[in-house]
């Protein structure tokens, strides 16, 4: 892989509902970019067919939970699109965020569900306009230019050490349960 080459990843089950054929057809059109896919599911035979019409998309196949942040942090954007017929998108951020954020990598998402609200909010990745191969390709041109990209990694960096971690969220969700202590002291 070239040294100026931007390289996307992408971790987790190959269900339908994983939005990855946008990515999957703008790879080909684009020769600075590059794709791994780490997984297995019912979309497995779709990737290996992408990847075995485009040298520049790998499969790792299934990838143990204590290498998935390696894998994340050896890429330069991690993917993680959503199909909005499905609505457990809408209502859950995917582990994949949490490690991108964690090693502060951008995300590159579709318009769907909360880990669109947070690239959003946050300004650390960038939320295509559709799921489609054609916004996947502008998303990735901007992913491209270095500059844009370093500034997305310093915040995806900034606020998974500041916000989006196990420490904040052990801190909230034990609020949460003194909280609910409480109330149910007062019934």
């Amino acid at each position: 892989m070239p040294e100026d080459a931007l390289l996307v990843v992408y971790v987790g089950y190959l269900t339908p509902d994983r939005c990855l054929d946008p990515v999957l057809k703008a790879v080909p059109r684009l020769e600075q970019v590059w794709l791994v896919v780490a997984g297995t599911g019912p979309q497995l035979e779709k990737v290996q067919q992408a990847a075995a019409g485009c040298e520049r998309i790998r499969t790792l196949g299934w990838v143990p939970l204590d290498q998935v942040a390696a894998v994340v942090a050896s890429g330069d954007v991690a993917y993680y699109g959503l199909e909005a017929w499905n609505t457990n998108s809408v209502y859950f951020l995917p582990n994949l965020g949490f490690f991108a954020l964690a090693v502060g990598r951008p995300i590159l998402t579709t318009p769907v569900g909360e880990i669109a609200d947070l690239v959003r909010r946050e300004k650390c990745g960038v939320v295509m306009p559709t799921a489609t191969p054609e916004a996947a390709e502008r998303a990735l041109v901007q992913l491209c230019d270095r500059a844009y990209h370093a500034s997305l990694a310093s915040r995806a960096r900034f606020i998974g050490q500041t916000a989006y971690n196990w420490s904040c969220a052990a801190t909230q969700l034990l609020a949460m349960y003194r909280y609910l202590e409480t109330v149910r002291n007062c019934l």
